[in-house]
């Protein structure tokens, strides 16, 4: 029997996106130049719409994450989020998520996602494809992501690895004030990742989203509930 109660879970999904809210600069985006400020853009979207690292036998997932995207020489955002899964079937899976993100202001950021996948040459090998979108509100611009992704996974045990392929469409609109055009970029990244399965409903989870700017990382913690029989 899993010894994570529910009163362990609420304090976890609190705590973690409070800690990192505290951390979290509030300077974010970088509004000295346009070159500086679409780097910045750039980086955010290599978290911003990140799928479920693989279906699970279960029909809910409750998560909360801790992300961290460079920043240069001024060291990194943290942005926290918390993610409401479902699997319908085995295979298969669809989420809702919500965001917080540095800034003078308050800004936050609202997606979804589907992910289907298909039985590998044998039960160790996953591979699957989805689709995803994500908004964040930004001070003064909003950012928007729609990517298609593609995954190839291994598993051994309860351990889970494998690359993302992501391709993101990414567009963004900045109020007129600010001196910067709106612009439209497609970018694309790669997503290695491991998770681990632990006590049965929960899963800990490593993506490192990298595209020829760098790394970022995100660290997740998913509660799974109601295994299928």
């Amino acid at each position: 029997m899993s010894k994570f109660t529910p009163k362990s879970i609420l304090i976890l999904l609190i705590v973690l996106p409070t800690i990192n809210i505290l951390n979290a600069k509030s300077d974010y985006p970088n509004w000295h130049d346009t070159s500086t400020f679409q780097t910045g853009l750039r980086s955010a979207a290599l978290i911003s719409n990140l799928p479920n690292a693989g279906g699970e036998d279960h029909y809910l997932g409750l998560s909360t994450s801790i992300n961290l995207i460079p920043n240069g020489s001024d060291g990194a955002y943290y942005t926290p989020a918390a993610r409401f899964s479902i699997y319908p079937n085995p295979g298969y899976n669809l989420w809702a998520q919500f965001a917080h993100w540095p800034a003078d202001n308050p800004s936050f950021s609202v997606g979804t996602g589907i992910q289907v996948e298909f039985p590998g040459e044998n039960q160790e090998t996953m591979q699957g494809i989805g689709i995803s979108w994500n908004t964040i509100y930004g001070d003064a611009y909003n950012q928007r992501d729609i990517s298609v992704h593609a995954l190839y996974g291994f598993s051994r045990g309860s351990l889970d690895f494998g690359l993302i392929a992501m391709l993101d469409m990414h567009h963004i609109l900045i109020e007129n004030s600010r001196g910067i055009p709106d612009y439209d970029e497609t970018l694309l990244q790669a997503v290695p990742y491991i998770s681990w399965m632990l006590l049965d409903q929960a899963k800990l989870s490593f993506s490192l989203p990298l595209d020829v700017e760098g790394p970022a990382l995100s660290i997740a913690y998913e509660y799974l509930i109601d295994r299928r029989k």
